[in-house]
């Protein structure tokens, strides 16, 4: 996969994490307690897995061709974690 496409599609994950962030920030702030109560868990996963595939994305935009391998693996594992925590979150939600 040309590294652009991977560039690409890290930042769509992010945009669209950054709207679920939002989202379970709206229901920490305005939900009942049960919702409050889930809604502080997720937002701490989808943060802690959106700030590491950004990481991730910096890395790869940093690295010389020869890391790009090693770079681009990890960036896929972190991109499908935060992938599945988008999905947890979208079904509790």
């Amino acid at each position: 996969m040309p590294i652009q496409t991977i560039k690409d599609e890290t930042r769509a994950l992010l945009a669209d994490a950054d709207r679920k962030v939002a989202l379970a920030e709206r229901f920490l702030a305005e939900g009942s307690g049960a919702e409050k109560v889930r809604a502080a868990g997720d937002l701490a996963v989808l943060k802690r897995h959106r700030t590491e595939l950004e990481r991730r994305l910096a890395d790869l935009e940093a690295s010389k061709d020869g890391a790009f391998p090693t770079i681009a693996e990890r960036l896929k594992e972190e991109g499908m974690l935060l992938r599945q925590a988008l999905e947890s979150f979208a079904i509790h939600h």
